[in-house]
């Protein structure tokens, strides 16, 4: 799938089949998150995290047959840490979906006690990503949730400011932070297009309002082409060419190139 493509096809997705992830659905998968590393991120593929879901009062009820998960892993020492967990979070979604994977992010219902994941000093369990195979139709109760979510999707011209006409690049990149998932689809982030220039940012940092930065950074980057600078408030420096059209695992390798050069 190209990158619209995929980030028109993503969804949240809450309820999975028992299938596991496939060999090379598992090595795709681990492929992305060891070049994160090189960004001082660090992502865990969970894949007997069931536990993590089956406490009831946690997910209960909105969540069935998660099994396998992304686990995002914040530092202390890093302010933008969880900025870029959003970040390159995302990525992975959206590489999930190229696979015809279902993915949900997760940031309060699930049980963090349970989670098989070994923490250092001054790390912390941030949120996880449901991950796996999903029944091509989504069931009653998934469906009511996700209408429920999406009610309150904002207009593209909510979501960002301009003082001259916008190009046609930063149009596609907001229609894509326009379909980015958010905590609460609460859509904080609002960009901003002065003298050529576009920079983004969230009243604060609280409520996993940096993630969400993360998130909608990445959705407006893959389209638009070129990197952010990391820091509510900080500026995109668009590249020559964006990546609107191409197949979405190249894309998000040409975007990590291009990121990389970005100090961390």
């Amino acid at each position: 799938m190209t990158v619209e493509e995929t980030i028109a096809a993503r969804v949240s997705r809450r309820s999975y089949l028992p299938a596991p992830l496939s060999p090379a659905e598992k090595a795709r998968l681990e492929r992305r998150i060891g070049q994160f590393r090189s960004a001082g991120v660090r992502i865990e593929l969970v894949e007997d995290g069931a536990a993590a879901f089956a406490r009831f009062g946690k997910s209960y009820g909105l969540f069935s047959g998660v099994h396998t998960f992304a686990a995002l892993i914040g530092r202390a020492d890093d302010p933008a840490s969880g900025e870029k967990l959003g970040y390159y979070g995302e990525l992975l979604v959206l590489e999930a979906t190229g696979l015809g994977l279902g993915s949900c992010w997760v940031g309060g219902t699930y049980d963090p006690d349970a989670c098989p994941c070994a923490l250092a000093p001054g790390e912390t369990l941030k949120c996880v990503i449901a991950l796996g195979s999903c029944a091509q139709k989504r069931g009653v109760k998934e469906s009511l949730i996700y209408r429920f979510a999406r009610r309150g999707t904002k207009d593209l011209e909510q979501l960002y400011t301009a003082d001259d006409p916008v190009p046609a690049w930063f149009l596609e990149g907001m229609q894509a932070v326009r379909r980015a998932p958010s905590a609460f689809n609460k859509q904080p982030v609002q960009f901003c297009f002065a003298r050529g220039g576009v920079t983004a940012s969230v009243p604060d940092l609280a409520q996993h309002r940096d993630l969400d930065l993360g998130i909608a950074k990445a959705h407006f980057a893959l389209p638009a082409g070129g990197r952010w600078g990391w820091g509510n408030g900080a500026a995109f420096d668009k590249q020559a060419r964006g990546q609107y059209g191409m197949e979405v695992s190249k894309a998000v390798d040409a975007l990590l190139a291009a990121q990389e050069q970005v100090p961390v």
